[in-house]
């Protein structure tokens, strides 16, 4: 009690009220990955979002993804090609958010060029132990960037940080017909702290792409005669117009080549198309921009002309590129019309310059040459002439040194989706390719939505209801339909026990979580996941509340106050339906002091035991309705 020593009016607040348990948050998760940039050097530096715009805003968009258009002699679409994107850090967000997620933390592996190293991943986990407050592991980029047996090392060392700090939980990704390789290498140790998803989701998000990540490859230098007949394509210069025909005269196959027309002469008895195959790779004549081959079974006997046919530019992808020498000198593009021919030259001078004459860009090299870091660099830096239709670029590690002379060489034509001739001249074209690129959807692992799934239903239901039977988000089907008899075998594994929860599509339903299994399946206590998700939240929460009693006194009055707080938090619990039990007493309960959870050696000792038991309830994973019949009474 205060002594007070000079007379004056004094005011005392007294404490009627008992501490409370402050409940911590359930559903933060941390998505290790990799991303576009890095802000302020932030790989491997958990940082806390709220939002895929603050996400963006740090880390940047999404991987470009490199799409081939082909487009026919009619300017129609007939097939798109796309190269998967690898990282997959962004469209894990938004399938996150679109499923109900809300604040999480992003740890960066480093930039999407970065060397893909198990290594890197490892870093993040351990920078990640140290961060209080994630409370799910999914390690977003691990599965589609890592080898199979690094990506279950990383999935062991994520269950072992979850054992060990006991605050958070692991959601995994099963690789695509890989479920016994999961089962196997994940190994046994702490499976109920993690749970896995299966199959991969086919989503309604659209791939990132820019009008240079899409190259058009117009197939249109072509002529055939039919299905079953010749199939002529050229590759020289737009400008020159090539013609195909087929005339009927003399008695034997020959081919002339004027201005640049092919006519293919076939004998008034007509001519196999095999034939005529054969004698144009015997014949000698000037034809290194045509090429003729057997269109379908080559059956078609010619044996009537062919009227001439126009033989447009073939768009070859390796064209538009002139390099010194790949893969370590530099390399020039261009992109202006189609009815330029572009040349490059390298010549000797005093000093580095450059040169744009006739569409010829001439390089100019000191007399000992330049390195290729310095030949860009001078072209970037200091050239005032106009180079929007050319590009200079270091190849490999520019570690050659360029010092002697080329002469000029064609460049061709590489075309790209925002190129001048197609956004502005073919307009309908352009937005007809815009719109097929659009139907495109991305496929993803299905950890992020599940995420998204905890989130919600934890903020929504409690921790302590199964993330289960809910419907999935911006998600259009799994990418494997699985049965009944096929979730037997995930669900409950009699051999392994480690149970893969499936995700399900279901007439009128939609796509659905269809499991609620820890990786522990066939362990009594924790097979479920809310209920190793409620104990790690009545856990902490406990643990973070009872910090004040830490040098308190180890009498009655500690005991009391610790006993109160913590049956009043559980009470709550077991009125919002956390916990079994028709009473109180039936749900928890809660011994601290002397003879009941301590001995008089443990408070000599400075040890405060309090034991806490709860009843969690469980999901009602097997619904049973029996039907019999009833006899007739009357």
């Amino acid at each position: 009690m205060v002594t007070y020593k000079t007379p004056n009016v004094y005011v005392e607040e007294i404490t009627t009220l008992p501490p409370s348990v402050a409940e911590v948050s359930t559903a933060i998760p941390a998505f290790i990955g990799y991303t576009q940039k890095n802000g302020q050097d932030l790989t491997g530096k958990p940082t806390r979002i709220n939002t895929l715009l603050e996400y963006e805003n740090i880390f940047g968009k999404a991987q470009e993804t490199a799409f081939t258009v082909e487009i026919d002699a009619d300017n129609q679409i007939t097939k798109i090609e796309k190269v998967e994107p690898k990282y997959l850090m962004h469209y894990a967000l938004r399938m996150y958010f679109n499923n109900g997620g809300g604040s999480c933390y992003i740890v960066s592996t480093g930039y999407y060029e970065s060397a893909r190293k198990r290594e890197n991943f490892e870093d993040c986990l351990a920078a990640l132990k140290k961060e209080d407050e994630p409370t799910l592991i999914l390690l977003t980029d691990a599965v589609a960037n890592l080898p199979e047996n690094d990506y279950y090392a990383l999935c062991q060392a994520s269950l072992a940080q979850c054992g060990l700090l006991k605050d958070r939980f692991a959601v995994f990704d099963v690789l695509p017909d890989k479920i016994e390789s999961f089962r196997t290498g994940i190994g046994t140790n702490d499976l109920k702290y993690g749970a896995a998803y299966y199959p991969y989701l086919q989503t309604t998000l659209n791939y990132y792409y820019t009008e240079d990540s899409v190259t058009i490859n117009q197939q249109i230098g072509e002529f055939r005669t039919n299905n079953n007949g010749i199939l002529i394509t050229y590759n020289g210069p737009d400008s020159d117009k090539p013609k195909g025909k087929i005339v009927i005269t003399g008695n034997t196959i020959d081919f002339s080549i004027t201005n640049p027309t092919l006519e293919i002469q076939v004998p008034s008895s007509g001519a196999i198309v095999a034939d005529i195959v054969s004698a144009w790779d015997s014949w000698e004549g000037n034809k290194e921009k045509f090429n003729i081959q057997t269109k379908g079974d080559g059956s078609q006997n010619l044996d009537q002309p062919v009227p001439q046919t126009p033989l447009h530019y073939q768009q070859d992808p390796n064209q538009g590129k002139y390099e010194t020498n790949d893969p370590n000198g530099i390399v020039i593009t261009y992109d202006g019309p189609q009815s330029e021919n572009p040349q490059v030259e390298i010549l000797m001078g005093e000093e580095l310059s450059f040169n744009i004459t006739n569409k010829t860009l001439q390089i100019k090299l000191p007399s000992g040459g330049a390195s290729p870091k310095n030949i860009v660099n001078k072209w970037n830096e200091k050239l005032k002439l106009n180079q929007d239709i050319f590009n200079i670029l270091v190849s490999g590690d520019g570690s050659k040194r360029v010092n002697e002379i080329i002469g000029a060489t064609d460049l061709k034509y590489n075309f790209k989706l925002g190129a001048f001739g197609i956004k502005n001249e073919k307009t309908d074209l352009y937005n007809r390719i815009k719109t097929e690129l659009d139907k495109q959807r991305v496929v993803l692992p299905p950890s992020s939505a599940v995420a998204g799934v905890y989130a919600k239903v934890d903020r929504e239901r409690g921790v302590w209801k199964a993330p289960a039977n809910v419907s999935l988000a911006s998600v259009i089907a799994p990418t494997v339909k699985i049965t009944n008899e096929e979730q037997e075998d995930l669900n409950v594994a009699p051999t392994a026990g480690k149970s893969i929860n499936a995700i399900r599509s279901f007439t009128g339903k939609g796509t659905l979580i269809w499991g609620a299994r820890t990786l522990a399946g066939n362990d009594n206590e924790w097979r479920y996941i809310p209920v190793r998700r409620l104990f790690n939240l009545i856990e902490e929460s406990i643990q973070k509340s009872t910090a004040f009693v830490v040098f308190e006194s180890n009498n009655a009055i500690t005991w009391l106050k610790v006993k109160s707080m913590v049956e009043t938090y559980l009470d709550s619990l077991w009125r919002q339906g956390a916990l079994a039990g028709a009473t109180p007493e039936e749900a928890y309960f809660v011994n601290v002091g002397l003879g009941k959870s301590m001995t008089e050696q443990d408070i000599l000792e400075g040890r405060m035991i309090i034991e806490i038991g709860i009843a969690a309830v469980r999901p009602a994973e097997f619904i049973i309705l029996r039907f019999s019949h009833k006899l007739q009474q009357a």
